[in-house]
């Protein structure tokens, strides 16, 4: 009797843990965007998806506060306050533990809870007023794929975000879509925009590498963008808005690493953190081999026992130089499989995750960055660009 009443209660509290786990970041990032939902709507993003953010937002916090309000509640966060008081390495263990069981909960890893590999801590953007402002000299280059092209103007708004000359790069696969994006992107006062049809190949990835492979020569730091949706998936539903405010969400965050890039020799690339429905599957999966035959084709080898860390989603900003190593493969649409729906195993999930290994062949660093908003609970943040590691 006293076990089974053990097992019922820890079963409560993992659900709830899991359940809480789930909803929590995705609010934190469903209130920056609907907080910043007229000044979206002013620039053109799509309003039916704004009212459905405040939907959900009202709905999740409608769950969180129940959550809150039951009794089990203290004992989770009692459990929870004695795991931060633990010694790391036991506290490491104990998250393990609890993230298999709410993994055989519910199926799938759990965020937060527990990591497949030891990442680094992303850097808090802003970063530190102690970094000069940048010149912005010369024209950042936006190298976009746009497959969704009801995403665009909320694209556009968030491009606003950067200061200075920006050039426009937009690949699409049809030419109506094509003929839509010109409409959406006209009046673009800050740069030149160029948008090409490219074939429905390589997701965004393909377009960005061969598509675009000539505009790299004229811009010293690039963005990589796309249209991300992630339909197969509604966990993942809210994951670009993640990525787009940790790159650009404030002006001061795109201001700071502009700076970063530019006054910073060593630093090649910036990448968002990893999505808290993604964080606990930073793994090859099937795409080892096909990132192996990649690396031996840049001179440059894998251990596939190393600890792995990528660009998730595919977005960042980055330096051309550091780039180099994958532009200097000569890929051609037709290395890349026809689209079919796949989730992984293609040559475009392989390059994903060797950008950081490319960037560091190329003779540059990389770091992660979040803002503090949208980080974890754990608040293990590094303060600036030198505790990054």
């Amino acid at each position: 009797m006293l076990i089974a009443r053990a097992r019922r209660l820890a079963a409560t509290i993992t659900a709830h843990l899991h359940e809480r786990a789930l909803l929590l970041p995705e609010h934190r990032i469903i209130s920056l965007v609907v907080n910043k939902a007229e000044r979206l709507s002013d620039n053109g993003a799509d309003k039916a998806e704004l009212v459905f953010l405040r939907e959900v937002h009202d709905k999740n916090s409608r769950r969180l506060a129940e959550l809150k309000a039951r009794r089990i509640n203290r004992a989770v966060f009692a459990l929870r306050s004695l795991m931060l008081r633990l010694p790391t390495p036991i506290q490491a263990s104990a998250k393990g533990i609890l993230g298999g069981m709410l993994g055989r909960a519910r199926g799938r890893p759990v965020p937060g809870l527990a990591r497949s590999a030891p990442l680094r801590l992303a850097t808090a953007v802003p970063f530190g007023k102690h970094l000069p402002p940048p010149t912005l000299s010369a024209p950042v280059g936006v190298i976009m794929h746009i497959f969704y092209p009801e995403l665009a103007a909320e694209m556009r708004a968030y491009l606003k975000n950067i200061p200075g000359p920006v050039d426009l790069y937009i690949s699409t696969d049809t030419a109506e879509k094509q003929k839509r994006l010109d409409q959406i992107f006209t009046g673009w006062a800050a740069g030149q925009v160029t948008t090409r049809l490219a074939p429905n190949r390589g997701r965004d990835i393909a377009p960005k590498l061969v598509s675009f492979r000539d505009v790299y020569a004229r811009h010293s730091i690039v963005l990589h963008l796309h249209s991300k949706k992630s339909p197969h998936d509604s966990c993942l539903r809210m994951w670009r808005y993640f990525l787009f405010e940790n790159l650009m969400g404030e002006r001061e965050i795109a201001t700071s690493i502009l700076a970063a890039l530019e006054h910073t020799p060593s630093l090649g690339m910036v990448a968002s953190d990893h999505y808290f429905a993604v964080s606990n599957n930073i793994a090859w999966d099937d795409n080892l081999d096909i990132a192996q035959a990649l690396a031996r084709r840049m001179g440059m080898s894998i251990d596939p026992e190393a600890p792995l860390d990528f660009p998730s989603g595919s977005m960042f900003w980055a330096k051309s130089a550091a780039l180099k190593p994958l532009l200097d493969l000569n890929l051609s649409a037709e290395d890349f499989p026809p689209e079919d729906g796949q989730v992984d195993a293609t040559l475009a999930h392989a390059i994903e995750r060797i950008y950081f290994r490319a960037c560091e062949e190329a003779g540059f660093e990389w770091v992660r960055v979040c803002r503090p908003e949208l980080a974890g609970d754990d608040g293990q943040r590094a303060k600036g660009l030198n505790d990054r590691r």
